[in-house]
């Protein structure tokens, strides 16, 4: 493992100011006095990936939901669509499908 040392953590600490909390920063940099450098940028590297991996995750459950929406927009626009075809009014499809009226002839003219 390469050895850093306290001015090395200094130096670089701007890298870690945007992805951990200030107070924890704050936290390290006081342990950097009293600990090994090595074992500080350890912790530095866990908190990070686990920051990483909890942004991925929320990232995933936001594509996921995006993803369901949209699917729920298309089908939405698909039913409008038949029922126009087959005559239904404007105001049984909002009913049926939860759709405002001017979401309705949006579609309409689509």
């Amino acid at each position: 493992m390469v050895g850093y040392t306290y001015q090395d953590f200094l130096k670089y600490d701007y890298v870690f100011e945007d992805r951990i909390e200030k107070q924890e920063l704050i936290k390290l940099k006081k342990l950097v006095k009293y600990e090994e450098v090595d074992v500080i940028m350890n912790t530095v590297r866990e908190i990070l990936a686990e920051n990483d991996q909890r942004i991925r995750k929320d990232a995933i459950a936001q594509g996921i939901a995006q993803g369901i929406a949209q699917g729920i927009a298309q089908s939405n626009k698909a039913i409008v669509k038949n029922m126009l075809s087959l005559g239904f009014s404007i105001d049984v499809i909002s009913k049926v499908t939860g759709l405002s009226t001017e979401e309705i002839e949006k579609i309409k003219q689509s």
